[in-house]
């Protein structure tokens, strides 16, 4: 029983620091994030459901990663 409750230990660390799966387009290979479009709006998010873009109260948009750094947008702290 001890085993099996420091086995689910280590399963549940390991799922807790999981990366992010990006979302890829697969008709370009490039990699789509998604963007709070607005004027205080800086970072970019991997994932839609991120408690960053949560926060947004204006457009979000999914767009590819260069074109988000293009913009000046950065990763999100929570999803660093």
């Amino acid at each position: 029983m001890r085993s099996f409750f420091l086995s689910l230990s280590i399963v549940s660390m390991y799922l807790l620091n999981a990366p992010v799966s990006r979302d890829l387009d697969h008709t370009t290979n490039v990699v789509a994030v998604y963007i709070c479009v607005s004027k205080t709006a800086s970072k970019y998010h991997y994932s839609q459901s991120c408690t960053g873009l949560n926060r947004c109260s204006h457009k979000i948009e999914k767009v590819s990663i260069s074109d988000a750094k293009n913009r000046g947008y950065s990763l999100c702290g929570f999803e660093d």
